[in-house]
């Protein structure tokens, strides 16, 4: 029987950019493509009103994702980061898809085995897509984030989107999630869904 809090507006209000800022553009988008290739398996809400699902990967690897009481995402699996990884942000995107398709989320059973697993469980701390980048969603440190920071700053608007129309044709990726974002924010997730 679905589980009536997927009735209630918690996941449902996520946009791409809550992802981008939750994950890191890097690992958001790594979660999209998995979410393409319908890498997630057996998605079901918790009865506390957060998700749970395999998300298959380099290996079959186990995310528990919930929502805090201020509106947080927090994510826990079993792959190496553990934390507010790619398999979150992938199984995010399916519960979305699945609410745009009108689709049922099941409630997964008290007795479901995969509600006892503590992150670390089947972790060997291998993965191939590992990226050291990747877990913290941003590679610059923070002195040289602050001085581009400060390039952008001064900056015009006129010139801001030059840069950023230089960047899209340079990097095909920033255009495409520059579109991702436009279409979400319209609140229009049947793009996620490859029909």
């Amino acid at each position: 029987m679905p589980n009536p809090l997927s009735r209630q507006p918690h996941f449902k209000l996520l946009a791409w950019d809550d992802l981008v800022i939750w994950a890191g553009s890097k690992v958001a988008t790594r979660g999209r493509g998995y979410q393409r290739e319908g890498q997630v398996k057996d998605l079901a809400e918790t009865a506390g009103g957060g998700l749970i699902a395999p998300v298959d990967g380099s290996e079959r690897y186990l995310v528990q994702i919930r929502m805090d009481g201020e509106g947080r995402l927090e994510s826990h699996c079993i792959c190496p980061y553990t934390f507010d990884c790619k398999h979150g942000v992938v199984a995010v995107l399916e519960y979305l898809v699945q609410v745009a398709k009108d689709s049922a989320i099941p409630e997964a059973d008290p007795q479901d085995p995969r509600l006892t697993w503590t992150s670390g469980d089947e972790n060997d701390g291998a993965d191939e897509d590992r990226d050291p980048d990747e877990a913290y969603g941003m590679a610059l440190p923070p002195d040289v984030l602050a001085q581009v920071d400060a390039l952008l700053v001064a900056k015009t608007k006129v010139e801001l989107i030059d840069l950023i129309h230089g960047f899209m044709e340079k990097y095909p990726k920033v255009a495409s999630e520059l579109q991702d974002t436009i279409q979400l924010r319209s609140g229009d997730n049947r793009f996620l869904v490859d029909v």
